[in-house]
């Protein structure tokens, strides 16, 4: 009789795990469905993720590395920067605790070191680097993308999809329903979390490529060329060339209006482009750059590396979408040209020789991935 007992509840395990997992997908309306962190460790970032709305911090986080905060975030008091970090545009030059919460709306970079209070909020366009670790609890909102290339460790949920074995997702996967993720699970470059999404207490930024006051960041070998136009609140970081028709600076400037480039233009890591750039024909884009305020494309440019079109972004007439890209969730196999304007009302992923025709538009949070 134990025999028999013993074997009615090894067969019952599994099936009692999937109806607890049913109940638990059935419990949760979908319109507020959530990731949860889950437990037995932290999910790692093992490519850049950009956050696509308002995230909220639900406990202390460590910053180990510099990170730049987007126009809109929040740092909740009793945050403590660094010496060295950067609060809308003043310099502290001691570690400081906030006494009241503070909101970007200027150049904001928390220095290696700092600790951000709980309640603070990390803005859409955000980019977190690769290594940030997610603590166990994390719980992400509807809508969060886990790029393909993610890693999800056996034991956890997907979707309501029980992971008997660790997998790697092989396309972008878009969150629905109960989805549990915790120690052992990466998620890969191009990840988003949508607004909603909560940081557990332990989560730990490793370091973020972002600009504040509503400009974007672009990487040594980002070429501006002649005609396009740096919008007012840009800074020009030491090295770069062709602003105004200078040579490489020596010191850092911030436009107090708004530049046109006549003879082109190469911009180095540190600088920022505020909103209103126009982006002329000839421009290229490099891995890593990214736009944090809306940009216009004037001209053709070209996608140096996986271009990240942020959703609002408008593909003009003539744009031509590289193999392996995907459009509104649909996969382009052939190097294809539009011959209508295309919205991106479910984002975009370019693959490197894209080239944007003129008339479009690259909405915040859009980048080029390393």
């Amino acid at each position: 009789m134990k025999t028999r007992n013993s074997k009615n509840l090894k067969l019952a395990k599994p099936i009692a795990a999937g109806l607890l997992a049913a109940l638990m997908c059935g419990g949760l309306p979908r319109a507020q469905a959530q990731v949860f962190g889950g437990f037995g460790g932290a999910t790692t970032l093992a490519g850049a993720a950009n956050v696509a709305g308002a995230t909220t911090l639900a406990g202390a986080t460590a910053v180990a590395g510099a990170s730049t905060m987007v126009y809109g975030s929040v740092l909740a008091a009793g945050s403590v920067m660094a010496a060295g970090s950067v609060v809308n545009g003043s310099t502290l030059a001691s570690a400081t605790t906030l006494a009241e919460a503070t909101t970007v709306t200027g150049l904001t970079t928390c220095g290696a070191g700092s600790t951000l209070a709980a309640n603070s909020i990390v803005a859409a366009g955000t980019s977190l680097a690769s290594g940030t670790m997610l603590a166990a609890g994390t719980a992400f909102a509807t809508g969060t993308v886990l790029a393909a290339g993610s890693v999800i460790a056996a034991g956890r949920f997907v979707n309501g999809a029980f992971i008997a074995t660790t997998t790697t997702l092989a396309s972008a996967t878009t969150v629905s329903a109960f989805t549990m993720l915790a120690g052992g699970c990466s998620l890969a470059a191009g990840t988003a979390f949508a607004a909603g999404t909560t940081f557990a207490v332990g989560t730990s930024f490793a370091g973020a490529v972002v600009a504040g006051g509503g400009g974007g960041v672009v990487v040594t070998g980002t070429t501006l060329a002649a005609g396009s136009v740096v919008g007012a609140g840009s800074i020009i970081a030491v090295g770069s060339a062709g602003v105004g028709g200078c040579a490489p600076i020596g010191a850092a400037i911030t436009l107090a209006a708004a530049t046109t480039i006549t003879g082109g233009a190469t911009l180095v890591t540190g600088s920022s482009l505020a909103a209103g750039t126009v982006l002329a024909a000839g421009t290229a884009l490099v891995a890593g750059t990214t736009f944090v305020g809306a940009a216009q494309v004037a001209g053709v440019t070209t996608c140096g590396g996986t271009t990240m079109c942020a959703v609002g972004s408008t593909l003009a007439a003539g744009t031509i979408i590289a193999a392996g890209s995907i459009v509104n969730g649909s996969m382009f196999t052939t190097a294809t040209t539009l011959t209508s304007a295309t919205s991106c009302w479910g984002g975009a992923t370019l693959a490197a020789g894209s080239t944007l025709a003129a008339g479009g538009a690259l909405a915040a949070g859009t980048m080029c991935l390393p």
